[in-house]
């Protein structure tokens, strides 16, 4: 005769089962925890979280001259994260897919602001606003600073400064 594993009274088939549930329960959270984790390794981190809004350029300089700005024509800029975008006065423009701080230089993720943009290309009238537009996107990729306020944000870089004021409504 076989020997057979006597199970006591206290071990149903309805015991064994909760049991198998439990770690299910317990697999499927870790499944959910790391798939969590994974999600906010790609959600843009918030190199500069006070320079998170809407603003709209004053003023601004850059190596090849001031910026004139065109009135009914000013450049804006959003900033969520590491995602910046806006309209530089007749195009609109925005963080190059790929424009990531940690380049592999070894560097890390140090909060540089993206120093890559891509824009839209139309021709825009008043031929004014095209020129305000092609200085503006050069200081945009010579910005090595941020500084912020509830008043002002303020980009510069070698030979570069943009003032930009909070966009109202």
């Amino acid at each position: 005769m076989t020997a057979q594993r006597r199970r006591g009274p206290y071990v149903s088939r309805c015991t064994r089962g909760e049991g198998r549930r439990r770690r299910a329960g317990g697999r499927r959270i870790a499944v959910i925890a790391a798939a969590l984790l994974v999600l906010a390794a790609c959600t843009p981190g918030s190199a500069h979280p006070q320079a998170d809004g809407d603003w709209v350029l004053v003023s601004g300089h850059v190596p090849a001259g001031p910026i004139e700005i065109v009135a009914g024509y000013e450049p804006t800029l959003t900033v969520h994260g590491r995602e910046v975008s806006g309209h530089a006065g007749c195009n609109q423009f925005g963080t190059a897919e790929g424009d990531d701080p940690d380049d592999g230089d070894g560097g890390g993720d140090d909060g540089a602001w993206p120093t890559e943009f891509f824009s839209t290309m139309m021709a825009c009238d008043p031929p004014e606003v095209m020129a305000q537009e092609a200085l503006f996107l050069e200081g945009l990729s010579h910005i090595t600073d941020v500084r912020t306020d509830a008043e002002e944000l303020v980009l510069t870089g070698p030979d570069t400064e943009l003032r930009f004021a909070p966009a109202s409504g």
